[in-house]
Protein backbone atom coordinates (compact mmCIF):
# COMPACT_ATOMS: atom_id res chain seq x y z
CA UNK A 1 0.00 0.00 0.00
CA UNK A 2 1.16 3.52 -0.78
CA UNK A 3 0.39 5.36 2.46
CA UNK A 4 0.45 8.79 0.82
CA UNK A 5 -2.14 7.80 -1.76
CA UNK A 6 -4.30 6.19 0.95
CA UNK A 7 -4.25 9.36 3.08
CA UNK A 8 -5.13 11.58 0.12
CA UNK A 9 -7.91 9.25 -1.06
CA UNK A 10 -9.50 9.17 2.40
CA UNK A 11 -9.34 12.98 2.62
CA UNK A 12 -10.93 13.30 -0.81
CA UNK A 13 -13.74 10.91 0.05
CA UNK A 14 -14.41 12.75 3.34
CA UNK A 15 -14.63 16.07 1.53
CA UNK A 16 -17.17 14.65 -0.93
CA UNK A 17 -19.28 13.46 2.01
CA UNK A 18 -19.01 16.86 3.69
CA UNK A 19 -20.18 18.52 0.47
CA UNK A 20 -23.34 16.38 0.59
CA UNK A 21 -23.99 17.52 4.17
CA UNK A 22 -23.50 21.20 3.29
CA UNK A 23 -25.75 20.79 0.24
CA UNK A 24 -28.52 19.41 2.47
CA UNK A 25 -28.25 22.48 4.70
CA UNK A 26 -28.58 24.79 1.72
CA UNK A 27 -31.49 22.80 0.28
CA UNK A 28 -33.33 23.01 3.64
CA UNK A 29 -32.48 26.63 4.45
CA UNK A 30 -36.17 27.53 4.12
CA UNK A 31 -37.56 24.34 5.71
CA UNK A 32 -39.56 25.02 8.87
CA UNK A 33 -37.85 23.71 12.00
CA UNK A 34 -34.80 22.35 10.17
CA UNK A 35 -31.63 21.82 12.23
CA UNK A 36 -28.33 22.54 10.49
CA UNK A 37 -25.93 19.61 10.03
CA UNK A 38 -22.37 20.15 11.26
CA UNK A 39 -19.82 18.19 9.20
CA UNK A 40 -17.00 16.68 11.28
CA UNK A 41 -13.75 14.92 10.42
CA UNK A 42 -11.41 12.60 12.30
CA UNK A 43 -7.76 12.31 11.39
CA UNK A 44 -6.42 8.85 12.19
CA UNK A 45 -3.04 7.17 12.25
CA UNK A 46 -1.94 3.56 12.48
CA UNK A 47 -4.26 2.58 15.35
CA UNK A 48 -7.47 2.81 13.33
CA UNK A 49 -5.85 1.21 10.29
CA UNK A 50 -4.62 -1.71 12.40
CA UNK A 51 -8.17 -2.29 13.63
CA UNK A 52 -9.55 -2.30 10.07
CA UNK A 53 -6.70 -4.18 8.34
CA UNK A 54 -7.45 -7.68 7.10
CA UNK A 55 -3.87 -8.54 6.22
CA UNK A 56 -1.48 -10.09 8.75
CA UNK A 57 1.54 -9.48 6.56
CA UNK A 58 0.98 -5.87 5.57
CA UNK A 59 2.50 -3.29 7.93
CA UNK A 60 -0.09 -0.92 9.42
CA UNK A 61 1.49 2.42 8.59
CA UNK A 62 -1.45 4.17 6.90
CA UNK A 63 -3.08 7.36 8.08
CA UNK A 64 -5.91 9.42 6.71
CA UNK A 65 -9.18 11.25 7.33
CA UNK A 66 -12.57 9.83 8.25
CA UNK A 67 -15.89 11.67 7.84
CA UNK A 68 -17.93 11.34 11.01
CA UNK A 69 -21.71 11.14 11.28
CA UNK A 70 -22.82 14.80 11.21
CA UNK A 71 -24.07 16.32 14.43
CA UNK A 72 -26.74 19.02 14.46
CA UNK A 73 -26.98 22.57 15.67
CA UNK A 74 -29.87 22.52 18.15
CA UNK A 75 -30.15 26.29 18.53
CA UNK A 76 -33.67 27.55 17.71
CA UNK A 77 -34.37 29.32 14.45
CA UNK A 78 -36.02 32.71 14.07
CA UNK A 79 -39.75 33.18 14.61
CA UNK A 80 -42.02 33.68 11.60
CA UNK A 81 -45.41 35.15 12.42
CA UNK A 82 -48.05 33.68 10.10
CA UNK A 83 -51.26 34.23 12.12
CA UNK A 84 -52.50 30.89 10.75
CA UNK A 85 -54.53 29.09 13.46
CA UNK A 86 -52.85 25.72 12.84
CA UNK A 87 -49.27 27.01 12.81
CA UNK A 88 -47.66 26.18 16.14
CA UNK A 89 -44.23 26.99 17.51
CA UNK A 90 -42.50 25.45 20.50
CA UNK A 91 -40.78 28.01 22.69
CA UNK A 92 -37.72 26.48 24.35
CA UNK A 93 -37.05 22.76 24.42
CA UNK A 94 -39.20 19.99 23.02
CA UNK A 95 -40.40 18.41 19.77
CA UNK A 96 -43.81 17.69 18.28
CA UNK A 97 -44.46 13.95 18.05
CA UNK A 98 -45.51 12.69 14.60
CA UNK A 99 -46.86 9.27 13.68
CA UNK A 100 -45.21 7.45 10.76
CA UNK A 101 -45.15 3.85 9.45
CA UNK A 102 -41.64 3.66 10.94
CA UNK A 103 -42.76 4.76 14.39
CA UNK A 104 -42.81 8.07 16.19
CA UNK A 105 -40.76 10.88 14.66
CA UNK A 106 -39.87 14.16 16.33
CA UNK A 107 -39.95 17.56 14.64
CA UNK A 108 -39.95 21.30 15.30
CA UNK A 109 -42.05 21.89 12.20
CA UNK A 110 -45.44 22.96 13.51
CA UNK A 111 -47.10 23.76 10.16
CA UNK A 112 -50.22 21.59 10.54
CA UNK A 113 -53.49 21.10 8.69
CA UNK A 114 -56.96 19.80 9.55
CA UNK A 115 -58.27 17.20 7.16
CA UNK A 116 -61.93 16.84 6.22
CA UNK A 117 -62.45 14.22 8.94
CA UNK A 118 -60.87 16.54 11.54
CA UNK A 119 -57.52 14.74 11.77
CA UNK A 120 -54.61 17.07 12.56
CA UNK A 121 -51.74 16.26 10.21
CA UNK A 122 -48.42 17.61 8.99
CA UNK A 123 -48.02 19.25 5.59
CA UNK A 124 -47.25 15.82 4.08
CA UNK A 125 -50.19 14.11 5.75
CA UNK A 126 -48.60 12.43 8.78
CA UNK A 127 -50.77 12.40 11.94
CA UNK A 128 -49.86 14.79 14.74
CA UNK A 129 -49.85 12.90 18.03
CA UNK A 130 -51.64 13.87 21.21
CA UNK A 131 -52.17 12.23 24.60
CA UNK A 132 -53.71 9.08 23.14
CA UNK A 133 -52.54 8.82 19.55
CA UNK A 134 -53.46 10.83 16.48
CA UNK A 135 -55.32 14.07 17.24
CA UNK A 136 -58.87 14.18 15.91
CA UNK A 137 -60.62 17.54 16.02
CA UNK A 138 -64.19 18.40 15.01
CA UNK A 139 -64.50 18.97 11.29
CA UNK A 140 -65.45 22.60 11.89
CA UNK A 141 -64.92 25.18 14.58
CA UNK A 142 -62.33 27.71 15.70
CA UNK A 143 -59.14 26.09 16.97
CA UNK A 144 -57.29 27.80 19.79
CA UNK A 145 -54.13 26.68 21.53
CA UNK A 146 -53.22 27.15 25.15
CA UNK A 147 -49.59 27.85 26.03
CA UNK A 148 -49.23 24.32 27.46
CA UNK A 149 -50.24 22.68 24.16
CA UNK A 150 -53.89 22.07 25.00
CA UNK A 151 -56.14 22.28 21.94
CA UNK A 152 -59.63 23.78 22.11
CA UNK A 153 -62.33 24.01 19.46
CA UNK A 154 -65.00 26.63 20.08
CA UNK A 155 -63.73 26.86 23.70
CA UNK A 156 -64.14 23.12 24.32
CA UNK A 157 -61.01 21.11 25.21
CA UNK A 158 -60.34 18.21 22.81
CA UNK A 159 -56.75 17.07 23.19
CA UNK A 160 -53.21 18.14 24.04
CA UNK A 161 -50.20 18.10 21.75
CA UNK A 162 -47.66 15.42 22.62
CA UNK A 163 -44.46 17.42 23.09
CA UNK A 164 -41.41 15.41 24.09
CA UNK A 165 -37.70 15.71 24.78
CA UNK A 166 -35.15 12.98 23.99
CA UNK A 167 -33.11 11.34 26.72
CA UNK A 168 -30.09 12.70 24.83
CA UNK A 169 -29.79 14.73 21.64
CA UNK A 170 -27.16 12.19 20.58
CA UNK A 171 -30.06 9.72 20.26
CA UNK A 172 -31.67 11.70 17.43
CA UNK A 173 -30.91 10.68 13.85
CA UNK A 174 -32.06 12.73 10.87
CA UNK A 175 -35.04 11.09 9.15
CA UNK A 176 -36.40 13.36 6.42
CA UNK A 177 -36.73 17.10 6.11
CA UNK A 178 -37.04 18.52 9.61
CA UNK A 179 -37.91 15.19 11.25
CA UNK A 180 -35.78 13.03 13.52
CA UNK A 181 -35.90 9.39 14.53
CA UNK A 182 -35.18 8.52 18.15
CA UNK A 183 -32.57 5.76 18.36
CA UNK A 184 -31.88 5.58 22.10
CA UNK A 185 -32.94 2.79 24.43
CA UNK A 186 -34.74 5.22 26.71
CA UNK A 187 -37.96 6.60 25.20
CA UNK A 188 -38.45 10.37 24.86
CA UNK A 189 -40.17 11.98 27.84
CA UNK A 190 -43.34 14.03 27.59
CA UNK A 191 -42.79 17.60 28.74
CA UNK A 192 -44.97 18.32 31.74
CA UNK A 193 -45.12 22.06 31.08
CA UNK A 194 -44.25 22.87 27.46
CA UNK A 195 -44.59 26.36 26.03
CA UNK A 196 -46.27 26.60 22.66
CA UNK A 197 -47.52 29.58 20.69
CA UNK A 198 -50.18 29.76 17.98
CA UNK A 199 -49.91 31.59 14.68
CA UNK A 200 -46.15 31.35 14.29
CA UNK A 201 -43.50 28.95 13.02
CA UNK A 202 -39.81 28.39 13.66
CA UNK A 203 -37.56 28.96 10.68
CA UNK A 204 -34.56 26.79 9.79
CA UNK A 205 -31.48 27.68 11.84
CA UNK A 206 -29.35 27.48 8.69
CA UNK A 207 -27.69 30.69 7.53
CA UNK A 208 -27.55 30.45 3.74
CA UNK A 209 -24.62 32.86 3.38
CA UNK A 210 -22.58 31.01 6.00
CA UNK A 211 -23.29 27.71 4.25
CA UNK A 212 -22.17 29.11 0.91
CA UNK A 213 -18.86 30.19 2.47
CA UNK A 214 -18.45 26.73 4.02
CA UNK A 215 -19.18 25.08 0.67
CA UNK A 216 -16.53 27.21 -1.06
CA UNK A 217 -13.95 26.35 1.63
CA UNK A 218 -14.78 22.65 1.35
CA UNK A 219 -14.59 22.81 -2.46
CA UNK A 220 -11.11 24.31 -2.22
CA UNK A 221 -9.99 21.59 0.17
CA UNK A 222 -11.40 18.99 -2.24
CA UNK A 223 -9.51 20.58 -5.12
CA UNK A 224 -6.27 20.55 -3.12
CA UNK A 225 -6.69 16.85 -2.30
CA UNK A 226 -7.41 16.10 -5.94
CA UNK A 227 -4.28 17.94 -7.09
CA UNK A 228 -2.20 16.14 -4.46
CA UNK A 229 -3.46 12.82 -5.79
CA UNK A 230 -2.48 13.84 -9.32
CA UNK A 231 1.04 14.70 -8.10
CA UNK A 232 1.43 11.33 -6.35
CA UNK A 233 0.08 9.52 -9.40
CA UNK A 234 2.52 11.39 -11.64
CA UNK A 235 5.32 10.38 -9.29
CA UNK A 236 4.36 6.73 -9.70
CA UNK A 237 4.35 7.11 -13.48
CA UNK A 238 7.77 8.77 -13.48
CA UNK A 239 9.21 6.06 -11.21
CA UNK A 240 7.85 3.27 -13.41
CA UNK A 241 9.31 4.87 -16.52
CA UNK A 242 12.68 5.33 -14.78
CA UNK A 243 12.85 1.69 -13.70
CA UNK A 244 11.71 0.51 -17.13
CA UNK A 245 14.35 2.43 -19.08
Amino acid sequence: MNTGMYAIASALQSRFQAQDSIARNIAHSTAIGYRREIPAFYGFGTALFEAQSTSDNEPATASGVQFLQPTHNWEPGDTWRTEAPLDFQIQGEGFFAIGTPEGEFLTRDGHFQRQQDGALVTADGKPVLGNSGGIKLPEKGEVTLRADGTLEVDNAVFDKLRIVVPSSYDDLAAASGSSFRHTGSEAPKVLAAPKVSQGSLERSNTNIMSEMVTMIENSRATEMASKAMQVVDQGFSDAIRAFSS
